[in-house]
């Protein structure tokens, strides 16, 4: 959930969604930024990087954590209101880096044209 609004520095909450059978799981779970050379690998963006963001975990409750990501400056929109963020998230038994595209324009401002998508 983007809890900033365009011009405002970064900030963004993502809840950390388990089965129940996974619970455990969440006992163990880290994150972390990955580096540059993964964006280049998957061929996404890096420009959030250029804004230096911080990742951390809270735990909202048993069984219920919240990733939250802060920039202390607000991201320049210019042409593309979407911006990329890759978080790696680790646990005893496995990890993955999972890709998270974020508004941080102005929604009122998006025009998609019938026929398009926003990913166009």
């Amino acid at each position: 959930m983007m809890l900033s609004k365009p011009g405002e520095p970064l900030k963004v909450e993502i809840p950390v969604k388990a089965k129940a059978d996974d619970k455990n799981i969440l006992e163990t779970l880290s994150i972390d930024l990955v580096p540059k050379s993964e964006y280049e690998r998957l061929g996404i963006s890096s420009k959030i990087l250029d804004y230096k963001p911080s990742i951390s975990l809270r735990k909202v409750s048993p069984g219920q954590q919240i990733i939250t990501i802060d920039a202390d400056t607000a991201i320049v929109v210019d042409q593309d209101p979407f911006i990329d963020i890759i978080i790696g998230l680790k646990w005893a038994s496995g990890a993955i880096a999972k890709p998270y595209t974020l508004m941080v324009g102005d929604v009122t401002k998006v025009v998609v044209k019938p026929g398009q998508t926003l990913s166009e």
